[in-house]
C-alpha cells in the first residue's frame, strides 16, 4: 500500500494549517490521538499529539516564540513519520517502533504559541 505524506515540508506552517495535518493525520492512523491541552490568549486551540502507550513519557514542545514556525513543522513530519512507520511494521532510523509505542508515551505540542505565529506569517 503506497501512503502520500500530508505534512508538506515545502510551504510554511500556519496554525489553519497545522488544524489540517492534525486532523488527516488523527484520520489515517487511528492511535494518534489529538487532546486539546489549553487555548492561547486569542482563543486558539493548544495541541498535543500523543502517540504510545507505555510507562516512560517523552515531551517535544515546538513554537514557543514567534519565529518558530519551523519547530512546528518538523514535529509535525516527526509524528507523521512515527505514525507511518508503525503501521507499516518499518523501523524509523534502525528503531523498532512497536516495542517503542508499547513501552514510552510520547507528546508532541507541536505549536505552543499559534498566536505569535499567526501575527509573524500576517506580515
Amino acid at each position: 500500500m503506497r501512503y502520500k505524506n500530508v505534512v508538506n515540508t515545502g510551504v510554511p506552517i500556519d496554525y489553519a494549517r497545522l488544524q489540517e495535518y492534525t486532523n488527516e493525520l488523527c484520520i489515517n492512523f487511528s492511535f494518534l490521538q489529538n487532546i486539546i491541552i489549553g487555548k492561547s490568549y486569542l482563543g486558539k486551540n493548544i495541541n498535543l499529539l500523543k502517540i504510545g502507550d507505555g510507562k516512560r513519557k517523552s515531551v517535544y514542545i515546538g513554537a514557543h516564540h514567534a519565529l518558530e514556525w519551523m519547530t512546528t513543522l518538523i514535529l509535525m513530519r516527526f509524528a507523521e513519520s512515527l505514525c507511518k512507520s508503525f503501521i507499516f511494521e518499518e523501523k524509523l532510523y534502525g528503531y523498532d517502533l512497536d516495542y517503542i509505542l508499547k513501552t514510552r508515551t510520547i507528546y508532541i505540542v507541536p505549536m505552543l504559541n499559534p498566536d505569535g505565529l499567526e501575527f509573524l506569517l500576517d506580515e
